[in-house]
């Protein structure tokens, strides 16, 4: 398995096909009391074998080739009992080239 983490992420990785690809995700801690959490979310949408996490997102490939993926870390705050704000605080692209 591979780890890539935000703060020393090569622009580029090598992977395996169904050996899981780690992303670390660097995020702060949210605030006590809740109301506000941090989520990774991988683009493009619709990727299969992807699950998405903090402080680790796990990519699967079932095919050899160099796929091109944004992961971004998104800040969620509850702003009503109803509804939230999402800001983007990172976003990273990354070419994974896949054997």
């Amino acid at each position: 398995m591979l780890t890539l983490a935000f703060t020393v992420c090569a622009e580029e990785i090598d992977g395996s096909v169904g050996e899981p690809v780690q992303i670390k995700v660097d995020a702060p801690e949210p605030k006590t009391g809740g109301g506000e959490f941090y989520v990774a979310k991988v683009y493009p949408e619709g990727m299969l074998h992807v699950k998405e996490g903090i402080p680790v997102t796990q990519i699967t490939f079932d095919r050899a080739g160099s796929y091109e993926i944004e992961v971004a870390v998104l800040h969620v705050v509850k702003t009503t009992c109803a509804s939230v704000h999402i800001d983007e605080i990172s976003h990273r692209k990354i070419i994974i080239s896949v054997r």
